[in-house]
Order: structure tokens, then C-alpha cells, then sequence
């Protein structure tokens, strides 16, 4: 049987869902975490960016917030999936993405911030005086994470694929999602008037590098039939949806907020 996703499938929805997705792990990360942790702290948001912040007069539970809420986002949206609701296929792919990215968001940090001093788990193990063995640690338990990801990924895939998802379709689905997102967030990242290209740099490697290990969920499986495609169809909800949320997210949070944007 022919593969007929390119006719049935459309990718302006599903670029629409990835850049939502991304869109979103991010508000939630730097706005919602570390934002509204800031400000109930009692202190001054003096950077906000698509992937930067920066916090006066905060705490330890500042740079607590974005990660935990990155995990919050993801359990919630797993949660849904698993649970068997909604039943369209475009909103079941948004919440596999969104679940998928924050996951990814979360261990990247882990495996980055041994190395990279700025990130959230290093400015935290500095405020807590942690021995210097927190860094082959964390960065252990972000690859372990990473793994335990993309088999989870997998898992929620195949039950997928029996209710009409084939492997193929749903490949050619994540790459039209991941480039969309990934291009969406380099253009906030050069939003920033006063670094836009170290602004574009981070908002790649935040999704274009750290959500990409989940393409290895959506290696080859077995199917015992060929069940028919359901397909993403045309959603101009969803593309409006985008266009809205992407311009005022790359007007506000993309161009920066503080006194240090």
C-alpha cells in the first residue's frame, strides 16, 4: 500500500503544532518557572528571553522553577496522551510534542550544565556548595534520562500506531514538526536586539539539538497489518493559533524583557 501522508497529512498544521509546542516549553520554562518564581520571591526580573533569564534579589527556588515546570508540563501532557483523550490526531501529536520537548528541555539542561556554568542545575549546585562530583552525576543522570525518554516516546508511539499512526507517517510527522519549531525559535533568538545571534545559537540548541535524540523513538517497528492513516488534517484554528502565539512570543519574550535585554 502507498504511503499517502503527503496527501493526507498537512504540514502547514503540523508546523503549526511544533511551533505551539515549542512556543509554549518555553513560556512555561523562562516566563512561568523562573518568572513567576522571581516575582514570588519578591525580586526584579532583569532579563527575559526565549531562552535567558535572569533574576535580581531571588532565590535558590528561581532557578528551581524552570526546570520543574518543564517537567510539570511534560507529565501533564503525557498524562492526557496515555489517558486516552482527546482522540484527534492533531491534538494527541501536540501533546506527544509538548511532552516530548519539555522532557528533552530537562535532561539537556543536565547534561549541559557540568560544562556550560550558566545553566539552572549549575548555578544551583554553586548556591549549595555541592562537591565537585555533582558534575559526572548530573550529567549521568540527564543520558539516563535522555534513554529513558526515547523508550517512554516509543512506548506512546506504538499505541499510536494501533489506532491508525504507521511508522513512517509518524517520522515524516515529528521532522515537519521539529523543523518547523526549530526555525520558529532561531527567528525569536535573533529577536534579541542585544545578542541575536548568541540568542539564535541557544534557542538551536535548545530544540533543534536537545529534542532531537527523540528521533530515535521513531525508528522502524513492526506492524503486523498496514491500518489506515489518520491523518493531521487542515486546522486553521491551529495555524492562527500559531501565528498569534509565535508574534507575541518572539515581540516580547524573543526581543527580551529587564533592564539587561
Amino acid at each position: 500500500m502507498a504511503d499517502t501522508l503527503q496527501t493526507t497529512d498537512d504540514r502547514w498544521t503540523l508546523s503549526a503544532i511544533g511551533v505551539v509546542a515549542a512556543c509554549l516549553s518555553a513560556f512555561g520554562h523562562e516566563a512561568f518557572g523562573h518568572g513567576g518564581a522571581c516575582l514570588a520571591a519578591g525580586g526584579t526580573v532583569t532579563l527575559l528571553t526565549a531562552t535567558h533569564f535572569s533574576c535580581e534579589g531571588g532565590n535558590i527556588l528561581v532557578d528551581a522553577a524552570g526546570p520543574l515546570m518543564n517537567l510539570v508540563l511534560a507529565v501533564m501532557a503525557l498524562g492526557i496522551l496515555r489517558g486516552g483523550a482527546p482522540r484527534a490526531p492533531s491534538t494527541r501529536w501536540f501533546l506527544f510534542l509538548l511532552g516530548g520537548i519539555n522532557l528533552c528541555w530537562f535532561a539537556s539542561e543536565m547534561v549541559a550544565s557540568p560544562i556550560v556554568e550558566h545553566y539552572d542545575q549549575a548555578a544551583i549546585a554553586r548556591q549549595l556548595g555541592w562537591p565537585s562530583v555533582w558534575r559526572p552525576v548530573v550529567l549521568g543522570l540527564g543520558l539516563v534520562l535522555y534513554f529513558w525518554t526515547v523508550r517512554y516516546a516509543r512506548i506512546v508511539l506504538r499505541r499510536d500506531f494501533a489506532m491508525g499512526d504507521r511508522p513512517t507517517a509518524v517520522r515524516r510527522r515529528f521532522g515537519v514538526s521539529h523543523l518547523a519549531a526549530t526555525i520558529a525559535f532561531v527567528i525569536a533568538g535573533l529577536c534579541w536586539a542585544r545578542e541575536p545571534l548568541s540568542g539564535a545559537l541557544e534557542c538551536f540548541l535548545t530544540i533543534g539539538v536537545a529534542v532531537a535524540p527523540l528521533w530515535f523513538s521513531l525508528l522502524p517497528a513492526r506492524s503486523p497489518a498496514e491500518p489506515p492513516i489518520a491523518p493531521v488534517a487542515r486546522s486553521v484554528p491551529w495555524i492562527l493559533c500559531a501565528v498569534l502565539f509565535f508574534a507575541a512570543f518572539a515581540l516580547l519574550q524573543g526581543r527580551g524583557i529587564g533592564r539587561l535585554a
